[in-house]
């Protein structure tokens, strides 16, 4: 009930808001692997990085059927209350597992100096990368405390 409140007073149009069947849609669909649900959401960055990278390597594009829910609600909220975009974990563990080593992740949360490193020696030689996965919950928490200023 909340939600529908929320709803009607925000001066915002219903036609503004995204559906979580043409979303899912688009995710199970063969154009789902290059990023047609990232698209519609208005995700241009992972659209073109599932565009380039064939649904992140089809890992992606798999994660993607089960998270559709989760990224419609998340515009869709964001459109609602008006609020920054912030970075979510899921997002960044999905970029660091099958690009992890070319710094994806590091570019997603705002670190280019990071991301150019790690392209430039494949993650660290493999030992950042690995470290990375128990620093991801405060890397992406710094972020959007930089985003939240």
């Amino acid at each position: 009930m909340p939600y529908h409140v929320k709803r009607a007073n925000a001066n915002i149009p219903a036609s503004i808001e995204k559906s979580t069947a043409t979303t899912f849609i688009l995710a199970v669909s063969p154009a789902g692997i290059l990023g047609a649900h990232h698209y519609y959401l208005n995700r241009i960055g992972f659209g073109l990085a599932y565009t380039f990278t064939f649904g992140l390597l089809g890992v992606g594009y798999i994660v993607d059927w089960f998270r559709a829910p989760i990224l419609t609600k998340r515009y869709n909220q964001s459109k609602m209350i008006g609020q920054v975009e912030h970075k979510h974990l899921d997002d960044a563990f999905l970029l660091w597992f099958p690009f992890g080593l070319l710094g994806f992740h590091h570019f997603y949360l705002r670190r280019p100096c990071w991301g150019l490193l790690y392209f430039f020696t494949f993650g660290l030689f493999g030992i950042g990368w690995l470290i990375d996965i128990c620093r991801m919950w405060k890397m992406v928490e710094d972020c959007n405390k930089e985003l939240d200023e």
